[in-house]
């Protein structure tokens, strides 16, 4: 896709899920629904599909770099961080990659 000209399925995704700056926490789960829903089919996307998961990504890493500020960590100190609070479901999902964020509802 170019990036000058709009495919008329990219405009319908548009459409029908207008991209906006992620201002609430409400919008973002919004929009993290709406991302997990093309990635639960991410082996069928289209291009269009693809071009828009990757513009909701960047919208939802914008809001939360801003609003949930993780501390620095390497990998060894977050594990024990996440082992030594007893949640097995934390850490299980942090282990799982990025799908896990789909996956917890």
């Amino acid at each position: 896709m170019s990036s000058l000209t709009v495919s008329p399925e990219y405009r319908t995704l548009l459409r029908k899920f207008p991209p906006r700056v992620i201002r609430t926490k409400e919008e973002n789960e919004a929009y993290t629904e709406v991302l997990c829903h093309l990635d639960r089919h991410s082996n069928k996307l289209t291009a269009a599909e693809k071009e828009f998961a990757e513009l909701f990504t960047l919208l939802i890493e914008g809001f939360e770099e801003k609003h949930y500020h993780l501390p620095r960590a390497s990998p060894v100190g977050a594990l024990r961080f996440l082992t030594s609070t007893g949640s097995s479901r934390r850490t299980s999902w942090m282990c799982s990659g990025h799908r896990a964020l789909c996956q917890r509802s």
